[in-house]
């Protein structure tokens, strides 16, 4: 909660006249920042996440090759080669 928002928690019904409505209007406008600001880190979050899934989507090639290589080692001759 920021702190603004929490200084200006007990003032709500003053700050809305006593008036229940304003009151809760505020709160609702607070509730919906919060929200707001939560929904840009989930964002934020989603981003850093998908760039990793993009290095690895990338990089599975190489590691495919790698694993092919690691399965036939051994199995060539040089004097074989290719015909």
């Amino acid at each position: 909660m920021n702190a603004p928002i929490a200084i200006g928690m007990p003032c709500l019904p003053a700050a809305a006249g006593a008036d229940r409505d304003g009151a809760l209007r505020l709160i609702r406008v607070a509730l919906a920042q919060q929200l707001v600001e939560a929904a840009a880190f989930i964002g934020a979050v989603g981003l850093f996440a998908m760039s990793y899934v993009g290095i690895a989507i990338s990089l599975f090639p190489l590691l495919d090759t790698g694993l092919s290589y690691w399965v036939f080692r051994g199995k060539v001759r040089v004097d074989i080669g290719y015909h």
